[in-house]
């Protein structure tokens, strides 16, 4: 994850885009990947 974004703004984020979410799960799998 991007160091500018800290865990309580990404979850701001999360919880007012929900698609946003999806996004960040696929980048994980590719981060993990």
């Amino acid at each position: 994850m991007p160091p500018d974004s800290p865990p309580s703004i990404r979850r701001i984020v999360i919880w007012r885009n929900p698609c946003n979410a999806v996004r960040l799960r696929a980048k994980l799998r590719l981060f993990k990947a």
